[in-house]
């Protein structure tokens, strides 16, 4: 399995007092083996947490299904999470308010 562990910084302009409408500050990871890829985010202000936004087949980006949990990429990547100290982790799923807790 390759991973990939990139910071960011997305955040509008500071106002006269320095101050931003929004910032965001954040890693992704990407975890990537034979073609498929799973795309994780953890905010920095959220050092516990990840959050798994996508799975990657060839060139579509999906959503993640309660199956794909079962794929030996996905397990090494919750591993790889918790073993960083992210014990909270969950998942986009569309449905409800957007995310499900990981069950593995």
């Amino acid at each position: 399995m390759k991973i990939e562990h990139t910071h960011h910084v997305d955040a509008g302009e500071p106002d006269e007092r320095g101050r931003y409408e929004y910032y965001y500050e954040y890693d992704l990871f990407v975890f990537s083996e034979a073609g498929v890829s799973v795309v994780a985010r953890s905010y920095s202000d959220m050092p516990g947490e990840a959050h798994f936004l996508r799975i990657e087949i060839g060139d579509a980006a999906l959503l993640l299904k309660p199956e794909d949990f079962r794929r030996p990429l996905v397990i090494a990547a919750v591993k790889h999470l918790r073993a960083l100290g992210k014990h909270e982790l969950s998942w986009l799923s569309g449905c409800g308010n957007g995310y499900e807790a990981v069950r593995t």
